[in-house]
């Protein structure tokens, strides 16, 4: 219910969708997780673990939606920030940027470039 609260929220508001990463602690036999979640650029992490990570990422989504409501974030205009949001995820990617175009170098032969 609270990822799902969540996703919609971030729809509504154009953010990106949230991304749920697990972290696995314990036996084979007696797993426990705890999730964390990535909203808007802030992290949200459940409190407890949990025997399931299902239930660790719902508790996370609920930690991130009381946390938003507090910032009020939920009622904010729609749309607001999209152009923030899309530039955040182009910015990251080198072949997508925008505002940059490829320049061409002469390399003499026998030459070895190194990648940074």
């Amino acid at each position: 219910m609270y990822k799902n609260q969540l996703q919609e929220l971030a729809q509504r508001s154009c953010f990106i969708l949230p991304s749920y990463t697990c972290i696995r602690e314990g036996p084979d036999h007696a797993p426990r997780f705890k999730a964390v979640v990535n909203f808007n650029d802030d992290s949200f992490k459940s409190p407890n673990n949990f025997s399931t990570l299902r239930h660790a990422e719902h508790t996370a989504a609920e930690v991130a939606l009381s946390s938003l409501s507090s910032q009020s974030l939920a009622r904010s205009d729609p749309c607001k920030s999209v152009f923030q949001s899309l530039f955040r995820v182009y910015s990251h990617r080198k072949t997508l940027l925008p505002f940059r175009r490829p320049v061409e170098i002469e390399v003499p032969v026998g030459y070895i470039l190194k990648q940074s």
